[in-house]
């Protein structure tokens, strides 16, 4: 059975540990790690877990490891991992730089390690429906859009890469092969990337508009799809998806998401079967690249 671990205990990490512990039928559950021994001590209490004093300690006791940390430390990390030869699940985005996840993709290259990028909304049950969907649809054009009320852990997010990343990946599943090139702007406040709106238009003409901001008064998950005969109405919030066409139109109810429990049921079967994972380095490579060039766009009001 394949020896799991979590590195980073905070509120990602936490719900990593959780649902690792209910796969106990797929994964042996080993332990944590967190260079904040308070926090580590809370969630060890708090399922019963063993706490490990260093990361290599942990390492050397695993098969596995999801990485839960700030993206500031993910390629340190992951380059460690690599050296004890341990599997990586880690969470969006793959590094904080295109140079740091090039140099790790060089490092896991020639190796058996499976290295997953957590792009979680893949295993969305709601999102592989449209995406099913809209294989027999003509689309014309997609609005996607999150807001988050502002708080502490967005103060010195780029809601690019925090949010707007989320939307990046699956305009690219959806539309795969296409060529994208966003034209984007935003607002900036102390220094930091708050408000965006990145606009496409790829090849037959398809529209896509994606907006993220950390300024909104409530929380919004929402996808709008524009086709030749239908309107697609899709709140993620409330697991639910509108299809009007005009004779009709009908709701769709999904259960309440298992996301994170199919995601790390893909990356353990990866590592069983020998299999190159659902989401890829290289694809997190391909959708930081994005996020980076949505970014830089952006210059700060005067």
């Amino acid at each position: 059975m394949i020896k799991v671990g979590v590195v980073g205990t905070g509120k990602m990490g936490e719900n990593h540990v959780r649902t690792y512990l209910k796969l106990d039928q797929y994964c042996k559950f080993i332990g944590i790690y967190d260079n904040n021994e308070e926090k580590a001590k809370e969630i060890s209490n708090k399922y019963g877990v063993q706490s490990f004093q260093t990361l290599q300690s942990l390492l050397s006791e695993v098969d596995a490891i999801s990485i839960a940390v700030p993206t500031k430390y993910h390629y340190v990390i992951s380059s460690v991992c690599v050296e004890y030869n341990v599997h990586m699940l880690l969470e969006k985005p793959i590094t904080e730089t295109i140079y740091q996840a090039e140099q790790l993709i060089s490092k896991v290259k020639g190796t058996n390690l499976c290295l997953q990028i957590g792009h979680i909304e893949l295993f969305n049950p709601l999102i592989q429906f449209l995406m099913m969907h809209l294989k027999n649809e003509s689309v014309i054009g997609m609005e996607f859009h999150r807001m988050h009320p502002y708080s502490e852990r967005t103060e010195q997010a780029n809601v690019v890469k925090d949010l707007m990343m989320h939307d990046i990946y699956i305009v690219q599943e959806i539309f795969k092969n296409k060529c994208f090139e966003f034209e984007s702007m935003g607002r900036m406040s102390n220094n930091n990337l708050t408000h965006a709106v990145a606009i496409a238009s790829i090849p037959d003409d398809i529209i896509i508009q994606l907006s993220a901001s950390f300024q909104s008064k409530k929380k919004v998950r929402s996808i709008h799809v524009f086709t030749e005969n239908t309107f697609i109405q899709a709140d993620l919030l409330a697991n639910k998806l509108e299809i009007t066409d005009s004779l009709s139109s009908k709701t769709i109810s999904f259960k309440k998401q298992k996301s994170l429990q199919l995601q790390l049921q893909d990356f353990i079967n990866s590592i069983k079967l020998q299999k190159s994972p659902t989401v890829t380095a290289l694809h997190g490579l391909q959708t930081l690249k994005l996020a980076d060039d949505i970014s830089k766009q952006i210059k700060p009001l005067r």
